[in-house]
């Protein structure tokens, strides 16, 4: 067995002995004739200009194979293309069998240019190549195996295929694998790809391993693959003489930005306003007629895991995005009829998520049809929407959705949400959120919702506002409008208002901003409100009505009320009125008010006395029911302005007391001081009118447990007053006598008398005046006129005496009024 391999081993030994020393003999006999025969064929192949430096045969380069270096090859396009550079390679080596060429059977089998320029180009006739189609049958031909371009610039144009190619090869190799079937292998650089006047491929670096075939004069690509830029995909199709094109492409865990990003630049739009991530696969068919009017039609089954999706203008974030669909270019194969569905779509926000599916078409306007369930925590919102007044949001959505409209990620994103067709239930939990200068924070602890369009109808909701509790349901009109677009709209708000305590003085801010400077008050004009409103208690300072229930509007800086009832002062209060912003930037309010069985000592307590001290909470009891008609102005800082107070009102005070009353105890001259320390009258009634800062009262009847008597005067802002009190004599007198003589009845001789003691008071808070002003008798001259008048000289004859005792300087006036 040794012996055999031996043997082998010999025999094998020996014939490459032979083969060496055989090419060392043909490299020495026959270098120059093949050199020759070389330069001959390429000549006979190329009738065309033809330039070659030099030339020198390489025998072990390539064995089997022999190789000669050609220099500075240049071949000249013909006069039909201008006589540009058809092919020119600083160096071109040329491969062939050195057997055959031993045996008188020459052919050029393999070509390497380096450092070359190739020009290719196709009229609507011909090409700058054709002379090697005319030559194919030559029996010198140039049968090519391999051709291989290292550092080659390649041009080609064609303006049957309307194509222009600019490549930079770097190391490409094209072989011939059987009958019109080549394998065009390697890399190199797309300084341009453009088809139909349309670029593709600009500067973008490529790896090919295409496996092309020429069968019937049509071209094909079976189980070919390109990867640009580290974008790989897989390929296969073919391209007919009627410019049908039916291609099919492969991608797999391909990256979504490399994707992107070799886009090419006339689509690149599409991106203009996103970030895209992640990983895709996708199945590609491409079938149609191309041309520069026609596109194929496209269909892409696609799906996409640990995706990201990120706007460039506004800062809206989802990653770990997955789903699958089909992209679409529609029945007009173009942009405008081009569909992507996303389906079993998912994706998280910051701090939410986003799930369902959604359809992108007319991918020049993009329309976006989603059916949608998603979940946001709101401090997102605060990137989203940094140019809404309503800021520092936090809490938590839920959304599930129904949107059709169109849809951008650029500066027309707003008008094109507010322009679309959308619905939603939400809910809301745990919301708070600042508006513009109010110091307050908002808080809606629940809400659940319906959206359609630009309309809101809650269901339910609850919101605090400091020490402040509200419940609304009705509509919301407006408020995407307000935050997105313009802040000159209105939110209108429609419905049903429940609160158990609203605290105005909070509410408003009156207690932030009592340690700041004044600032002015403002009306929220960006509200319309029309609310049923029921609160149980609403505070202000002092005073706590409860059991509120009416009717509450405010447009236009104006806030009125209809029929609105409420509890205060363990009475009744209606009210009718409005206080709105008038054109000098003041503010009014007019009003109707209806009183009834209000508590006057606790009124008095509650409004600390209405800002004067002649007559005070600890002087007075009663019950009120009282008609007021009233109009008064705040400044723009909300300082009552005293001077505009218009109020007529007829009141009614029952079981009234007066408790320690200054004023009263000057007439302890005529009435026990004990009596007038404390007066209880049954019901008085009067009208009552507040003009120019003047207090008005006109005659005022008054029947007490201490005396009758009548009141009428002025009671000034400033604390001035001057009043005129009319005593009944005959229930004075009569108090005088019933001291001195226990046996005196005052009805027997006075009881029709009707004479009244009148007496001035003025002063101010800290000095008063009284004094007599006059004594007018008014009698009913009927029966017994004589008498009564021998009992009222009598009466006044002792009165006089003991006044001139008293007092000798007080003048006193008696008017006879004789009339019936």
């Amino acid at each position: 067995m040794n012996k055999i391999i031996k043997k082998i081993l010999l025999i094998l030994t020996s014939l490459g002995i032979i083969l060496l020393i055989g090419g060392v003999i043909s490299s020495i006999v026959f270098s120059e004739k093949i050199e020759n025969a070389v330069v001959e064929n390429l000549t006979k192949q190329i009738p065309a200009n033809l330039k070659i430096s030099s030339v020198s045969f390489q025998l072990f380069d390539d064995f089997p194979f022999s190789t000669v270096e050609i220099n500075e090859l240049y071949v000249q396009e013909d006069k039909s293309f201008g006589k540009d550079t058809l092919l020119y390679a600083e160096k071109a080596y040329v491969s062939f069998s050195v057997i055959k060429f031993i045996f008188n059977k020459f052919s050029i089998e393999n070509i390497s240019v380096y450092n070359g320029e190739i020009s290719i180009k196709e009229n609507l006739n011909h090409s700058n190549y054709a002379f090697l189609n005319k030559n194919s049958n030559n029996e010198k031909a140039i049968e090519l195996e391999e051709i291989k371009l290292v550092n080659t610039v390649i041009s080609y144009i064609s303006q049957r295929n309307k194509i222009e190619l600019a490549l930079i090869c770097s190391n490409i190799k094209i072989s011939l694998e059987g009958e019109n079937n080549y394998n065009i292998k390697g890399e190199y650089i797309s300084t341009q790809t453009r088809i139909y006047d349309k670029e593709y491929l600009e500067n973008k670096q490529l790896k090919i391993n295409l496996n092309y075939s020429n069968t019937d004069e049509i071209p094909r690509l079976k189980s070919s693959s390109i990867d640009i830029e580290g974008l790989k995909f897989f390929v296969k199709g073919f391209l007919n003489k009627e410019k049908y094109l039916d291609l099919e492409i492969i991608g797999e865990e391909q990256n979504i930005k490399l994707f992107s990003n070799n886009t090419p630049k006339y689509l690149r739009h599409i991106y203009s306003s996103i970030l895209l991530d992640g990983n895709i696969n996708y199945n590609a068919i491409i079938k149609g007629k191309i041309g520069s009017n026609d596109n194929p039609h496209l269909t892409i089954e696609y799906s996409v895991s640990d995706g990201l999706f990120e706007t460039k203008k506004y800062p809206f974030y989802l990653s770990k995005i997955s789903c699958n669909g089909i992209i679409d270019n529609g029945l007009g194969n173009n942009m405008k009829t081009t569909k992507i569905s996303f389906n079993n779509f998912n994706g998280e926000t910051k701090k939410g998520n986003i799930a369902g599916k959604f359809l992108i078409s007319n991918l020049e306007n993009y329309f976006l049809t989603a059916d949608l369930n998603s979940n946001w925590e709101m401090n997102e919102a605060n990137y989203y929407f940094a140019e809404s007044p309503f800021y520092d949001c936090t809490g938590q959505i839920n959304a599930k959705t129904k949107y059709e409209g169109r849809i951008s990620f650029d500066e027309n994103f707003n008008e094109h949400f507010l322009n679309s067709n959308h619905y939603s239930d939400i809910s809301l939990s745990d919301l708070t959120f600042l508006y513009r200068n109010y110091p307050i924070k908002i808080n809606i602890t629940k809400g659940i919702a319906k959206i359609h369009n630009d309309s809101i109808f809650v269901n339910n909701s609850e919101i605090n506002i400091a020490d402040s509790d509200i419940k609304y349901q009705g509509t919301i009109k407006n408020l995407f409008k307000y935050i997105l677009s313009d802040n000159n709209s209105k939110i209108e708000l429609d419905g049903i208002l429940n609160s158990k305590t609203i605290n105005l003085k909070t509410l408003m801010a009156s207690d932030k901003q009592e340690n700041e400077n004044a600032s002015e008050f403002t009306m929220p004009d960006f509200l319309i409100l029309k609310l049923n409103s029921s609160i149980e208690t609403l505070v202000y300072n002092n005073v706590y009505p409860n059991n509120i229930k009416g009717n509450i509007y405010f447009k236009d800086n104006s806030l009125s009320s209809k029929d609105l009832e409420l509890n205060i002062f363990d009475g009744k209060m209606f009210f009718d009125g409005k206080f709105y912003k008038n054109d000098k930037a003041n503010f009014k309010l007019t009003s109707n008010i209806k009183l009834e069985k209000i508590d006057v000592k606790k009124g008095f307590s509650a409004f600390n006395n209405f800002g004067q001290d002649f007559i005070q909470d600890k002087h007075i009891k009663g019950l009120s029911s009282s008609s007021i008609i009233c109009n008064m102005y705040w400044d723009k800082y909300l300082n009552l302005n005293y001077e505009s107070i218009n109020l007529t009102s007829k009141i009614t005070i029952e079981k009234g007391e007066l408790i320690g009353f200054k004023p009263l105890e000057s007439l302890s001259a005529y009435v026990k001081l004990k009596d007038l320390e404390h007066i209880k009258f049954s019901k008085l009634e009067n009208e009552i009118k507040i003009k120019d800062q003047i207090i008005s009262v006109p005659n005022m009847e008054i029947n007490s447990s201490a005396l009758s008597l009548i009141v009428s005067g002025k009671h000034f802002f400033n604390q001035d007053y001057n009043y005129k009190v009319s005593l009944l004599l005959s229930e004075l007198l009569a108090k005088r006598f019933r001291s001195k003589r226990s046996d005196f009845n005052p009805n027997d001789s006075i009881q029709s008398l009707k004479t009244d003691l009148q007496i001035r008071m003025k002063g101010s808070k800290d000095e008063s005046e009284i004094y007599f002003e006059k004594l007018k008798i008014k009698e009913n001259i009927k029966q017994e006129i004589k008498q009564e008048i021998i009992d009222v000289k009598k009466i006044i004859s002792d009165e006089l005496k003991k006044k001139e005792k008293d007092d000798d300087s007080e003048d006193l006036e008696i008017e006879w009024d004789d009339n019936p």
